[in-house]
């Protein structure tokens, strides 16, 4: 079995593709007030958004718990864990649809321990 090799005219339009799904999603989240995220897309066309640690604890759960309302239908929420500094990490994985294959992405937030003064 051989692999075609991958273009960067291939990235390209894999990032489009994400970029068009990312403008859906912002729509979506203007419509129905929810919290911004700071989004990223990979090369290779995966969506990641996350909680700003910029703001306090309490902002970024509400942040992440409203968005993993409404993407969890396209994907599931893992359990949260603990971080090796006393945090808790927060992490939904999806995979979006589209009529030219899935977006692949995840959500996710930091949270400061509960004794920091975030």
């Amino acid at each position: 079995m051989t692999f075609a090799e991958i273009t960067t005219r291939d990235e390209h339009r894999w990032q489009l593709r994400t970029a068009e799904v990312l403008t859906r999603l912002l729509k979506h989240g203007i419509d129905a007030e929810l919290p911004t995220l700071m989004w990223s897309v990979a090369s290779n066309g995966v969506l990641i958004g996350e909680a700003s640690v910029l703001q306090p604890n309490v902002d970024r759960r509400a942040a992440f718990e409203a968005w993993a309302q409404f993407l969890g239908r396209y994907g599931r929420r893992w359990p949260e864990h603990d971080r090796m500094n006393g945090g808790t990490h927060l992490h939904l994985v999806f995979s979006y649809p589209t009529n030219r294959g899935d977006v692949k992405g995840a959500i996710r937030a930091d949270l400061d321990p509960a004794d920091s003064d975030q």
